[in-house]
């Protein structure tokens, strides 16, 4: 097996929409395993900011529960992480047709 890593002590490991064409351009949840510590939360790595956490902990004080609790409350940010999206827009004001769509 050929080590990817290439000298990194670091493991990260992202979930991210596959409608995205790469991690790199859509949120992620992820998790870091680096100098003995645990690190999760979700990411955008356009912008390099944490939407939520990011969470840090030593393994004795490590709890999965509560992380797989955070992904679960939050799994929505990367459902509707998507490059391409269809907004619809109701316009009930005179002279406007009653449906207008948008597309960004």
């Amino acid at each position: 097996m050929e080590n990817r890593q290439q000298g990194s002590n670091t493991l990260w490991l992202a979930i991210y929409n596959k409608k995205q064409q790469t991690q790199s351009t859509g949120v992620q949840i992820f998790v870091e395993f680096l100098d003995g510590k645990i690190k999760y939360g979700f990411y955008r790595h356009s912008d390099q900011s944490y939407l939520r956490g990011p969470i840090e902990a030593l393994p004795e004080n490590y709890s999965f529960n509560d992380m797989i609790k955070l992904f679960d409350e939050n799994k929505q940010l990367i459902i509707i992480d998507e490059p391409r999206y269809l907004l619809e827009i109701l316009i009930f004001s005179e002279g406007f047709p009653p449906f207008h769509r948008l597309i960004h």
